[in-house]
Formats: structure tokens, C-alpha cells, sequence
């Protein structure tokens, strides 16, 4: 209330508006349930300070800083405004990457509410509870190869689509015709044996990780090192 900066987060948007709308809320009313994050991963930093947040009753404000063009690499124009802004800093405001230290409880607050019976029952408020999981999007594909090293792999990013690179060459291609439809992995290296190789993305880290060895295994086999 008094106006004080709390944390500042910096974050792409591929698939457009939805993901700060939709992705964020979700995710943390499901830390506040205690439930999971995804593929068995920790919450990131972000999603900890927005439920601690939601909890003290603070001020979330989104701001879209820009639109990016089909020529410019979003991951680029992303790296320059957590840089611009201090995001990845450890000083408590920046809230960039992963939470670094042992999966946290977050206590909701309880509150009582009068049942249809006119038994009191204690509820944590949530206004998303039981609504359906949120589709996979482009984004979810994109957020595996957030904290990987940039100079192992290179993320081209084209619309509907997207690519990864490795020492000059293609090696996976992931594509989303409309929102909501599912997520084809192209296995690129792999497809110049026979046929093509492609995959309908489950929304987990083990097919993506699986999906690169394969890659690993095909350039090894002519000879080649792999840099990823």
C-alpha cells in the first residue's frame, strides 16, 4: 500500500497475452494448494513472491514492454530487458529463474465460509479451484530451455513454430498449427535417414530430453561431436 517495489519480473509471450493471464494464476493458486509444478520441477522464484503476494493482499500490475517482430529473436529481446531491468539479480526485487533453495510451503490462509447445510467449514480461497488444466502451448515447449546454456543450443522462434539449433545445425522443430491443437516435435537430424520422425509432444521434460539423445546419437553415428 504505501507503494514500496516488492520484485519485478521479465517474461515472454509467445502465443500472445494468455500466458501472463492465464499460465501465471494458475500456477500459483496450485502452489497454494499444494500441489506440484509441472514435470516434478520446483516452482519458479516468480511464482513463490506472486503467491506470497496473493497472500499479503499486495498490488500485482502486468505491462506488455513491447511487441517482437518474426525477424527478431524474442529470446534476445527478453535476456535485454531482465538485464535493462535487474531481474536476475539476487537482491530480492529481481525474480527471474529458478527458485534456488528447497521447495517451499506456502500457507494459505484459511477462511470460513457457511456452507449450503449452515455447517461452518474452513476453505482456503481460491477462485480457480477444479477448473480444467490449461492446454500445452508453444510457450510450455519453449520454457524446457530456459536456464539450458545458450551457447549449447540455440532457440529460433517463428510464429507457430520453433526451432532448436546446435553448431550450425537444426536439430529439433516444434510446431503448433492453432491454440490448443497438439505439439509435433520434429526430430530434424533424424528424419534424413528414412522418413520423417515426429512426435506429439505429452507436455513433459523426458520426451524433449529423449528427443535430443536421439538427435546426439544420429550425429554421433556420422561422426560428428554434439555440442548440445
Amino acid at each position: 500500500m504505501s507503494g514500496q517495489l516488492l520484485g519485478r519480473y521479465i517474461g515472454k509471450a509467445n502465443g500472445g497475452e494468455k500466458r501472463p493471464t492465464q499460465h501465471y494464476p494458475r500456477n500459483v493458486n496450485k502452489l497454494r494448494q499444494g500441489r506440484p509444478y509441472k514435470n516434478g520441477k520446483n516452482y519458479r522464484r516468480v511464482h513463490y513472491a506472486m503467491a506470497d503476494a496473493v497472500e499479503a493482499g499486495h498490488r500485482i500490475s502486468l505491462t506488455y514492454l513491447c511487441n517482437v517482430s518474426e525477424v527478431e529473436d524474442i529470446f534476445k529481446v527478453e535476456s535485454r530487458y531482465i538485464k535493462e531491468y535487474g531481474c536476475n539479480a539476487d537482491d530480492g526485487i529481481g525474480l527471474n529463474g529458478r527458485w534456488k533453495g528447497m521447495p517451499q510451503e506456502v500457507v494459505v490462509t484459511q477462511q470460513v465460509m457457511r456452507s449450503h447445510a449452515g455447517a461452518d467449514v474452513d476453505k482456503g480461497h481460491d477462485a480457480n479451484a477444479g477448473a480444467a488444466p490449461l492446454p500445452i502451448d508453444l510457450d510450455d515447449f519453449l520454457e524446457y530451455f530456459e536456464d539450458k546454456p545458450r551457447q549449447a543450443l540455440e532457440i529460433v522462434v517463428n510464429g507457430k513454430s520453433c526451432s532448436v539449433w546446435s553448431d550450425g545445425k537444426r536439430i529439433l522443430r516444434a510446431k503448433q498449427d492453432r491454440p490448443g491443437a497438439k505439439i509435433l516435435i520434429k526430430l530434424v537430424q533424424s528424419s534424413w535417414q528414412t522418413k520423417a520422425v515426429e512426435l506429439a509432444w505429452d507436455g513433459s521434460d523426458s520426451q524433449i530430453e529423449g528427443a535430443l539423445e536421439a538427435e546426439r546419437m544420429v550425429l554421433r553415428a556420422r561422426g560428428g561431436d554434439p555440442k548440445f
